[in-house]
């Protein structure tokens, strides 16, 4: 089972807006075990955590000859449900895909969702504390005789996002190859090779030409004729981005959390903190207009990513704090939820993939546990409204049951 190729106007949007469609993957599993996944998000302010809902959906196996291997994977997972912190966005491809296994000793290990790897399992110290995390395991249920489906839900509390912030910012503070900084460095060289600045106002008017005429009809946007081929210009001034990447470097440009908002604050010239919060509102209106703009004869698929696109660009504030500071803030659960959200999500599927989630929903029925009444809508309800009941095993496994041999892991983990 494959997911559906990309429509031209996914593809014009990419070539439009990069940035935001790197958050974009929707989560097909490539590998043998495949399914669909769709989150809800809730922050809870009195209590200061974070509640995410992950729905699977049309779980299957990606070829008949598969599915004895695909059913003893989902077996398995099923039985360590109780030990698994599910990753709760659909976004960031290299996350949607897996889940951490809590084990024994402050440890866990990483686990493909599609199926067990090759090399085997590998387990590592535990440098955010998942110990902390609630996980409310789910139960198969089904959209369809031929959509099996799964839930769970996994609560964060402050304290362990708190961690996991911390974590970047040390990630953020390596100067390791492909780390901000080293990119930042690359940024530098390239903007003391422009042979003339460009303005914040002409950078502004290419980049939204350039993201309309995308959404529009695909064409290239027009490029001033005095823009060399190339590498875009870069509007920011060279004392901005040496600050940066220094104070990247030295700690001191952090994440901070603020309740379900991530918040930076970047000291830049008063040219680059008046010109990139312009850059940031016109972009912002433009775009949005863009994508309030239905075409004639619109897919649906279309449609729904317009949707999340325009919710994306809710997701995001820049600010200016006093004359030489940009404070960037991210809405983390308007993040979470700009994209499929469980219940309207229910997407075609070809017959082939519609056979294979028949023959996965029998063998759930048979030998996991399927309530045959549950819905995707009383599931988000109750979820929304606090009251989800989770369905852990009746005979608890150790972690890691039926998941072969797991060995110390002698690489950092991606």
């Amino acid at each position: 089972m494959s997911n559906p190729g990309p429509s031209k106007f996914r593809k014009r949007i990419a070539g439009g807006i990069f940035a935001l469609l790197a958050c974009l993957a929707l989560v097909m599993f490539p590998g043998c075990l495949v399914g669909m996944k769709t989150v809800a998000a809730l922050y809870e302010p009195q209590a200061d955590q974070f509640r995410f809902l992950s729905v699977f959906q049309h779980i299957g196996s990606d070829k008949p000859e598969n599915e004895p291997a695909d059913q003893k994977w989902l077996t398995a997972l099923y039985e360590n449900r109780q030990n698994l912190v599910i990753a709760p966005d659909p976004m960031f491809e290299d996350w949607g895909l897996w889940a951490a296994l809590r084990l024994p000793d402050n440890r866990w290990s990483d686990i493909q969702l599609t199926q067990l790897p090759p090399e085997g399992l590998k387990s590592r110290d535990d440098e955010i504390p998942l110990r902390d995390i609630q996980i409310k395991p789910g139960h198969f249920f089904l959209r369809g005789a031929d959509n099996l489906c799964y839930y769970h839900e996994v609560i964060v509390p402050g304290k362990t996002a708190d961690a996991v912030v911390s974590y970047f910012n040390r990630q953020f503070a390596s100067p390791s190859k492909n780390a901000p900084a080293d990119w930042l460095g690359q940024l530098i060289e390239q903007r003391r090779k422009q042979l003339a600045a460009i303005s914040w106002d002409d950078f502004t008017r290419d980049r939204i030409e350039q993201v309309l005429a995308s959404i529009d009809n695909g064409s290239p946007a027009n490029q001033p004729a005095t823009e060399p081929s190339g590498a875009a210009k870069i509007p920011f001034d060279l004392a901005t981005l040496q600050r940066v990447h220094d104070d990247l470097l030295a700690g001191k440009l952090p994440l901070v959390r603020q309740g379900d908002k991530l918040v930076a604050t970047v000291e830049m010239t008063e040219a680059d903190v008046t010109g990139a919060a312009n850059f940031a509102d016109a972009f912002r209106s433009a775009v949005e207009d863009g994508l309030t703009q239905e075409t004639p004869d619109e897919k649906p698929d279309d449609a729904r990513m317009r949707a999340q696109l325009a919710r994306l660009m809710n997701c995001a504030t820049v600010t200016p704090t006093d004359p030489t500071h940009l404070r960037l803030s991210i809405d983390l659960i308007g993040l979470f939820n700009s994209f499929d959200d469980p219940v309207q999500t229910n997407p075609d599927v070809d017959q082939d993939q519609r056979d294979a989630g028949t023959r996965m929903a029998q063998f759930a029925a048979a030998s996991l546990d399927l309530d045959q009444n549950l819905t995707v809508e009383s599931i988000e309800q109750d979820f929304k409204n606090g009251t989800l009941q989770a369905y852990p095993p009746t005979q608890l496994a150790a972690p890691g049951t039926d998941m072969g041999p797991i060995s110390p892991a002698t690489q950092p983990a991606n």
